[in-house]
């Protein structure tokens, strides 16, 4: 469904693309 994407979308950002973000910028 359209909110379980929205969730994964979400959580990938959250543990994802947010440590790989502060590693790059450490």
């Amino acid at each position: 469904t359209a909110g379980e994407i929205r969730l994964f979308l979400h959580q990938l950002k959250r543990y994802g693309a947010l440590p790989g973000f502060r590693h790059g910028q450490a």
